[in-house]
């Protein structure tokens, strides 16, 4: 979301024009420590990640984990993952991780992404056409009670159609069908 304009963090790997793009919430040793002991109480995890470098410190930590303790179905999971690299989508379905996002945040600050990320990383927002593709459980969600929005409709619109405010269509290649929207609305949440 925009504070004043402004995406207040997304902790990325090359820098962009929110507020701060290479501050994690948690350093990094620490966050992995605690990703173990959670994952090794036996819970599903579940992160949120705004940027390309969150995404892959929290692989890199559910990795460590699992590798460390492996146990059957894990089923960890990312919230929101706006930004992603392409290598990412590929250990995201390696380690059986769940996307969980909210394509109707394109609608609230997809006109920013090119402004604050740049246009290859605004073409990366919310790759759901990737994730389905490569076989990742995705489910898409309201994220409330922190949006306006709190109809399944907004959220499958949000994936099907991606517009932004402008009534731009943010990469459209990324756009998943009404069917796809439906299973990631229902079975794919409870999954």
């Amino acid at each position: 979301f925009l504070i004043d304009g402004q995406m207040p963090t997304a902790f990325c790997h090359q820098q962009h024009n929110g507020t701060a793009w290479n501050v994690s919430t948690w350093e990094a040793k620490s966050f992995k420590d605690a990703v173990r002991t959670l994952h090794d109480t036996g819970m599903q995890l579940s992160v949120h990640c705004f940027g390309d470098a969150a995404v892959d410190l929290t692989l890199d930590a559910f990795e460590a984990a699992m590798n460390a303790n492996p146990r059957p179905d894990p089923r960890h999971r990312l919230e929101h993952v706006v930004i992603t690299t392409p290598e990412a989508t590929k250990r995201i379905k390696d380690l059986g991780v769940v996307v969980s996002t909210n394509p109707h945040f394109i609608y609230i600050a997809g006109d920013s992404y090119l402004n604050i990320f740049g246009p290859e990383r605004e073409n990366r927002a919310m790759v759901t056409r990737e994730w389905l593709e490569n076989g990742i459980h995705m489910a898409i969600g309201s994220d409330a009670p922190t949006t306006p929005f709190y109809s399944p409709q907004a959220t499958m619109v949000g994936g099907m159609v991606r517009p932004t405010f402008s009534k731009k269509t943010l990469n459209e290649e990324q756009c998943i069908t009404f069917e796809e929207a439906l299973r990631a609305q229902t079975y794919e949440a409870a999954y």
